[in-house]
C-alpha cells in the first residue's frame, strides 16, 4: 500500500479546522502549507525506512521534526497562540496517525488522545 498525499493532506486539514474551529479562516493558508510538507515528510521517511536506508527510530526523529517544524509555523500565525497551534498540529498527527502506522508496518507516529473540545479551550 502507498499513501497518497492528497488523502493525507486533506485528512490532516480536516482534523486541525475541527481542533481551532473559529480560528480555521487565520490559520487555513499556512496549515495548508505546513500541512503537505509533513505529508509529504512521512511518504519519504516511509520510503526510507522500507528501502532500509532508516532504522525506525531515525524515521521517528525525522517525522518529529517536522511536527515540530509545523507547530512553530503554526504558532507565528498573529492570533493564532502557541495552545491552538499544538491543538491543530496534534489532531493533524492523529488523524492519519493509524493509516501511517499501519502502511509503515511500525509505530512511525503516536496516536495522540485529544484533551481539549473546540471552541472551550481556545
Amino acid at each position: 500500500m502507498r499513501f497518497d498525499i492528497e488523502v493525507l493532506t486533506q485528512s490532516m486539514l480536516d482534523a486541525a479546522r475541527g481542533a481551532v474551529s473559529n480560528r480555521w479562516p487565520k490559520l487555513r493558508a499556512l496549515a495548508e502549507v505546513e500541512l503537505r510538507k509533513l505529508a509529504q515528510t512521512l511518504i519519504d521517511v516511509q520510503r526510507l525506512h522500507a528501502a532500509g536506508d532508516i532504522d525506525a527510530k531515525r524515521a521517528r526523529l525525522l517525522v518529529q521534526m517536522q511536527q515540530n517544524a509545523a507547530r512553530s509555523a503554526l504558532g507565528t500565525v498573529r492570533g493564532l497562540g502557541v495552545l491552538a497551534a499544538e491543538q491543530a498540529t496534534e489532531a493533524a498527527v492523529g488523524a492519519v496517525a493509524r493509516l501511517v502506522n499501519g502502511v509503515a508496518k511500525f509505530k512511525l507516529l503516536g496516536e495522540v488522545q485529544a484533551s481539549f473540545k473546540a471552541g472551550k479551550d481556545l
